[in-house]
């Protein structure tokens, strides 16, 4: 089996126009840290807005008040991901806004 189903539990996830949003729990967040960057600087008033338009309760956003590590990846078309981790909280978050 691989290891991601062993650790991974997907926990939440929200569909919207173009928003695809899925959180994990994740034990060992910090596997992550091997590809993601420290205190990234995401742009939580899009991505709270965003996440709000697809219907994602307070609950279930990234923990912004957190310096999350993570990433965001930017493709020609414009489309975005981005991918927050919390390992206070022991999660990932995967916002994912397709143009």
């Amino acid at each position: 089996s691989s290891a991601a189903s062993d650790v991974y539990k997907r926990q939440d996830m929200a569909l919207g126009d173009g928003v695809r949003y899925t959180v994990f729990e994740a034990e060992k967040a910090d596997t992550f840290s091997t590809f993601v960057q420290e205190n990234v600087e995401f742009p939580q008033d899009e991505l709270e807005t965003t996440l709000k338009q697809i219907g994602v309760p307070e609950e279930s956003m990234p923990p912004f008040e957190e310096n999350l590590s993570g990433k965001i990846l930017e493709k020609e078309d414009g489309s975005r991901l981005y991918i927050l981790v919390s390992t206070q909280e022991k999660r990932v978050y995967f916002v994912q806004i397709t143009v």
